[in-house]
């Protein structure tokens, strides 16, 4: 089982070389790959917020993540656009300002861009850039994969990276209000990360989930797992070291 390495404030290093960082990130150390999942670009037409900001803040996000860990590769982990429309021209737009932005201020070698369940006409808006789209991506230990669908694989030999499941958790402080915390989900052989995009909406994990990668799951896989809470506020991560103790702990 992958297990506690070692803690720092803002990151945290585990026995197979993946670091969490509280920025919503993961860094592959040994493959030198930078990973973001569920960036949502367009997020804001669905959203309370008139102001189109999302963009400019997740490549601010994503160049400094680029120059502490200077990746390789970047992997986008699927829902790259919100819409499941084609007909956004300011959604196509951004998504590829957000690859331009990352290609001409870093020295990436190349760019992966993951399919996922909102990312129709993905090839389509990245035709004129050297992004690869494809299903998923293998490297030697990993496999990265958006987690909406199964696909027929074998993965035994391989830690599974997914997203799409956007993990939180909701607490109270105490004067009663609510706040969310985004949420790193860590079980034997498979990562869950948190949605790239501040404002995508976190999905409780008390109510249970919806990949078929983690609907699989039995009370042996909860009971071995772990979680990182993101508190953005002080660039923490927050350890949680018994995923079953702690939703029962919650009920």
């Amino acid at each position: 089982m992958i297990g506690l390495k070692k803690i720092a404030k803002e990151m945290v290093e585990l026995d197979n070389g993946l670091i969490l960082d509280w920025r919503r990130a993961v860094f592959i150390k040994n493959e030198k790959v930078l990973i973001f999942s569920d960036l949502h670009i367009g997020i804001e037409e669905t959203s309370l917020v008139g102001i189109r900001v999302q963009t400019k803040e997740m490549i601010d996000r994503a160049l400094s993540l680029i120059n502490d860990y200077e990746p390789k590769m970047l992997v986008l982990n699927g829902d790259l656009k919100h819409s499941f429309s084609k007909e956004i021209t300011q959604e196509w737009h951004e998504l590829v300002l957000f690859v331009e932005e990352i290609t001409r201020s870093s020295a990436l070698e190349k760019i992966i861009a993951i399919k996922g369940n909102h990312d129709f006409y993905l090839k389509n808006i990245f035709r004129k850039t050297e992004v690869e789209v494809c299903e998923y991506f293998k490297l030697s230990d990993f496999l990265i994969l958006h987690g909406d669908k199964r696909f027929e694989l074998e993965t035994k030999k391989h830690f599974l990276i997914i997203g799409d499941e956007h993990p939180s958790l909701t607490l109270r402080d105490e004067v009663g209000a609510r706040f969310k915390l985004p949420l790193f989900l860590c079980f034997e052989n498979l990562l869950v990360m948190p949605a790239f995009n501040k404002l995508s909406r976190g999905n409780d994990i008390r109510n249970g989930f919806k990949s078929p990668y983690l609907k699989s799951l039995e009370k042996k896989d909860l009971e071995r797992a772990f979680a990182y809470a993101i508190e953005e506020e002080g660039k923490n991560l927050l350890f949680f070291p018994n995923l079953s103790k702690l939703l029962l702990a919650l009920d």
